[in-house]
């Protein structure tokens, strides 16, 4: 529970806040620099991946931010940082316009929501609504978070759920 808890805390700073903490951590365990850290640890997606991702018609991408804060924990100048960071690192790989985001954590709030579409977003992920205008809002969509602990019962469960409370099924 406790590294679960630091990890949340960890999320709530800001971006600045969060390098300063873990190049700290880094020190201490020896390793001078994020660029250091064989590249077999980082499950990051080179772009030949994505593209090859993309090309089979089986995947299309969007945007989760840079850096992977929560964005209602952090400062406006940070928020709009990463969302448009993220939007055009994804747009250059692909060549092509990327008008969808999945909120980290699902953490965002009224705020956050009007200035990721003010950054050209268009289809909104969330893990849960948080805002009163969300229930109206059809730019904003639930997502379902798969995790390491995620088994095919719970898809399917979850899949359910979604599709019994979906706003265009009901129409």
């Amino acid at each position: 529970m406790l590294h679960k808890s630091f990890k949340q805390w960890l999320k709530s700073q800001s971006i600045q806040k969060k390098n300063e903490i873990l190049e700290k951590y880094l020190s201490i365990i020896g390793i001078k620099s994020m660029n250091n850290i064989d590249e077999k640890y980082w499950k990051i997606l080179s772009s030949e991946q994505i593209l090859t991702m993309q090309k089979s018609g089986l995947i299309s991408f969007g945007s989760h931010t840079v850096k992977h804060p929560n964005l209602d924990q952090i400062n406006n100048d940070e928020v709009e940082l990463e969302l448009k960071d993220s939007k055009s690192k994804i747009e250059n790989i692909l060549g092509k316009k990327i008008n969808t985001i999945a909120f980290p954590d699902g953490a965002y709030n009224e705020s956050v929501k009007n200035m990721t579409k003010e950054a050209g977003y268009t289809n909104i992920y969330a893990v849960n609504y948080r805002c009163e205008s969300d229930q109206n809002d059809t730019s904003i969509l639930n997502r379902y978070s798969i995790s390491n602990t995620t088994t095919a019962e719970s898809v399917i469960t979850n899949i359910c759920v979604a599709f019994s409370q979906s706003r265009i099924l009901k129409k």
